[in-house]
């Protein structure tokens, strides 16, 4: 039996996590900055190559809220309530109107609390092995757009070479990019949830 969160956490990584799935973020990073090295595809530009991203990314949303608010209304899980209202917090991120940042960070903070009380849903969704590891990826993807947003892995290397001026390359192509696959993990997490809940499979909780 797990007793502790570090226990948990190890076990599920090492047997429930998908972990191979990291190695799409790089290799995603990888082929971007290929395909805007060389000029290929929408990648000629990088203002068109962000308005691209800046429709696809919210359409994506559009329709993991969606796929998540159909699950809720057939099943009233309160899985899919949660990721419905996650969906509709990012999208309205999106709309960059005066007051989304406050709302953001209160509908993502409101969004934790609930998560936090909601013990044993948790456990079950993380139980889920597909939805749980691209919910995951999500994050991941998440969390490294912001980064490249912020210019963070760009000034770490400027202090590591000591040279304020090297610049990372294609860094708005490659932002915008792995922002709209985040949102296509999370598609592809309420469709995976939608599907298992269609064949009635039932993941096995994690003690």
């Amino acid at each position: 039996m797990v007793t502790t969160r570090a226990a948990r956490f190890r076990y599920w990584f090492a047997h429930v996590f998908h972990w191979w799935l990291l190695a799409v973020v790089p290799i995603h990073l990888g082929l971007i900055s290929y395909l805007s090295q060389y000029d290929l595809g929408i990648f000629r530009d990088e203002d068109a190559t962000k308005r691209v991203f800046e429709l696809i990314h919210p359409a994506v949303l559009v329709g993991f809220t969606l796929v998540s608010l159909q699950g809720y209304r057939l099943t009233r899980s309160t899985q899919f309530g949660w990721l419905t209202l996650f969906g509709a917090v990012l999208f309205c991120r999106e709309l960059h109107f005066f007051g989304s940042g406050p709302i953001l960070v209160g509908g993502l903070l409101m969004l934790l609390w609930a998560a936090v009380r909601q013990v044993e849903e948790r456990r079950s969704f993380l139980a889920e092995r597909w939805p749980a590891s691209l919910f995951t990826l999500s994050f991941v993807s998440y969390v490294i757009s912001q980064l490249l947003d912020r210019g963070v892995f760009q000034f770490s290397i400027q202090t590591i070479r000591g040279n304020p001026h090297w610049i990372l390359l294609h860094r708005s192509n490659m932002e915008e990019s792995l922002e709209t696959l985040g949102g296509c993990f999370l598609l592809l997490t309420a469709l995976c949830l939608a599907g298992r809940r269609r064949s009635g499979t039932a993941p096995s909780a994690l003690e």
